[in-house]
């Protein structure tokens, strides 16, 4: 798959900030979830802006030229890339990774990659997620992670469906898709590259 190849190498890249000898192996997209529960920031890095009323815990990362608008809060571990405009209104909560040059707005991003240049800017819940870059979610989408009956999550890549072996599992999103306002994606959604979920449409399986 394309796109586990440049999931893999942009969050090695990432990675190597925390342990440069760090070497990823991804089969399935996924798999890139449990390397966030082994992120751990001993050190705080702010190289960006914060501003006075954002609430934040344990140390993160923050890139140049970055901004975070309050209010907004930050439940780290978190790594945020440089350029990227975090607020106001964001409620971040870790581990997650935002990437350069991302737009969060007033939405809820919970244990999640989120990829360069993507925007979740008006209201989204983006839950246990992998969003590639380049990617834009449009005011309301919800990417659902948790079944109603808690049963292990599948996912559909093409002909194929892989059970994950996880509860928790949002949407991927690969690099340039995009979901419309008030869109509604169901645990372990696949959006192929550059694909896009209508408005107000309520999908599951794979979008291709």
């Amino acid at each position: 798959m394309e796109f586990v190849k440049e999931l893999n190498d942009w969050l090695q890249d990432v990675l190597k900030q925390l342990d440069p000898k760090v070497k990823l192996s991804l089969k399935y997209p996924w798999e890139a979830l449990k390397f966030l529960e082994k992120m751990n920031l001993e050190k705080e890095s702010i190289q960006g802006q914060i501003e006075t009323g954002v609430k934040w815990d344990v140390p993160f990362i923050l890139g140049k030229g970055s901004v975070i608008k309050a209010p907004s809060v930050i439940e780290g571990p978190v790594i945020i890339g440089e350029n990227s405009v975090i607020g106001p209104f964001a409620y971040l909560r870790g581990p997650s990774i935002i990437g350069s040059d991302c737009k969060i707005g007033s939405s809820e991003i919970k244990n999640s990659i989120i990829m360069s240049g993507s925007h979740c800017a008006h209201f989204n819940y983006v839950g246990d997620s992998i969003i590639g870059s380049k990617c834009n979610l449009g005011a309301g989408t919800k990417l659902a992670n948790l079944r109603l009956d808690g049963d292990i999550i599948k996912v559909a890549v093409g002909k194929e469906i892989k059970s994950t072996g996880l509860r928790k599992l949002g949407a991927i999103l690969e690099s340039g898709a995009q979901a419309g306002c008030n869109s509604v994606l169901n645990p372990g959604t696949y959006v192929c590259k550059k694909k896009a979920v209508l408005p107000g449409a309520v999908v599951s399986g794979c979008v291709e």
